[in-house]
């Protein structure tokens, strides 16, 4: 009987996690001492990111395989933009999206 009680409750926990989905991003900012800026690199799953992208747009995109570069990086820019907001003593910093 504990058996059966042990397994219904793995199936519950389990069960919940994959009916929520997960997304995971590390993003890692540094502060260039030298030239007196602050270096932002976001990593993310692409097709996450392309899910949400659309989500977002309405449009389908292809952050690998992109026929318009300069379109796919707009599109890429203004969805980080949107969601990363830097603030630095109280200051709120603009993003400048380098290639």
């Amino acid at each position: 009987m504990l058996f059966l009680v042990k397994q219904l409750i793995y199936c519950i926990y389990f069960g919940f996690w994959s009916l929520h989905p997960f997304y995971l991003s590390v993003t890692e900012i540094k502060y260039n001492s030298v030239e007196k800026t602050t270096e932002i690199a976001c990593k993310m799953f692409v097709n996450d990111l392309e899910d949400a992208i659309k989500r977002g747009s309405g449009t389908k995109v292809d952050l690998i395989n992109s026929t318009d570069k300069t379109l796919t990086g707009k599109q890429l820019f203004e969805y980080i933009n949107k969601r990363l907001k830097i603030n630095i003593n109280g200051t709120n910093k603009l993003l400048v999206y380098i290639k």
